[in-house]
């Protein structure tokens, strides 16, 4: 699930971030996208109030990345990248954790 605005000034989400969520087969929801996305889990499982619109594009459209564009085959094993948009003292920051 991606937070961020439409045409935000950030550019928000990363080109990089979307290149390797669909590399990854990833399915995601935006709220730039799609507006408010409601996730309700019973501590086992999670429902989602609306499909994902798995539109990988960036933020910013002049975004051209900075990663070598790789694929994964779908069997292979994969890492979690997690990443979070909030608002700080008025101020928008992304955070990003990339296992390998």
């Amino acid at each position: 699930m991606i937070s961020c605005g439409k045409d935000n000034q950030y550019g928000h989400p990363d080109k990089d971030v979307m290149d390797k969520l669909e590399s990854m087969d990833i399915q995601v929801y935006r709220t730039d996208k799609q507006g408010t996305i409601v996730a309700v889990s019973d501590g086992t499982t999670i429902t989602w109030g609306q499909e994902p619109c798995n539109d990988y594009s960036p933020g910013d459209k002049e975004d051209k990345g900075t990663q070598a564009q790789t694929s994964k085959s779908k069997d292979s094993s994969s890492t979690g990248y997690f990443f979070h948009f909030q608002r700080r003292n008025g101020m928008d920051h992304s955070y990003r954790i990339q296992v390998s």
